[in-house]
């Protein structure tokens, strides 16, 4: 797969500050959540949308029979919950990875700023339009890609996002085990930790307590096999 690297379904600072600022502190309610609140759940009526400020916010699906997938994974400067303003009911959960501090606009709140405001449809549009694009990375990876490709994929796109330069590579601090990256990628936790131990053993990738060191390009030698 091509030209994917700038979309990971992990996304941060969608909204402008001189937006929150200027417009919507005025429209919502500041409201702190701890970790493992659920804000909304898949199905539920869709009455509010919320702005992340601070901390992690994790957006998943779950199937009839149990089964977990991440969607995504929202840092501070995103709405949450934003396709509920047409009315249907929230298709996904929304659960707090952290203590967060939220904006909360009720959807008929919401849908007046953007009527009068032209930043906040901009701000919208914008947090539309990744979440989007990202959701075709996913399904493109899962449609396409091995296990271990979509896998690299991941860690190469994180890493262009939220990596720090680091003398060997890439150091990406962020809180992914091999189970969230099987939830994000479509796999079991198994054949993560396997691709996982294929990459240490080529020495792509080392583990450190709170993160990974990268060596990029990890997907050069990307191949559409089953080896592991």
């Amino acid at each position: 797969m091509q030209n994917i690297h700038n979309w990971p379904p992990w996304s941060p600072n969608l909204v402008n500050e001189d937006v929150i600022e200027d417009y919507i502190s005025k429209s919502s309610v500041l409201k702190d959540f701890e970790k493992g609140t659920t804000l909304y759940c898949q199905g539920e009526e869709g009455t509010y949308v919320y702005l992340l400020l601070h901390g992690r916010i994790e957006i998943s699906l779950t199937s009839e029979e149990g089964r977990k997938r991440i969607v995504s994974v929202h840092e501070p400067k995103c709405f949450i919950g934003e396709t509920v303003l047409d009315g249907s009911p929230y298709t996904t959960t929304a659960t707090c990875l952290t203590p967060v501090k939220v904006r909360i606009f009720r959807v008929s709140d919401l849908l007046l700023l953007i009527n009068e405001q032209p930043a906040i449809m901009k701000a919208i549009i914008n947090n539309m339009c990744f979440k989007m694009r990202s959701a075709i990375w996913q399904l493109g990876e899962q449609s396409f890609g091995e296990v271990k490709d979509r896998v690299n994929d991941l860690l190469f796109a994180l890493s262009n996002k939220f990596g720090e330069s680091h003398p060997e590579g890439i150091y990406l601090k962020l809180p992914l085990s091999h189970q969230v990256i099987a939830d994000i990628v479509g796999s079991t936790r198994v054949r993560v930790s396997q691709t996982f131990a294929h990459l240490i053993k080529q020495g792509k990738v080392i583990k450190y307590k709170n993160g990974f060191l990268i060596k990029l390009p990890i997907n050069t030698d990307r191949t559409h096999t089953t080896n592991y």
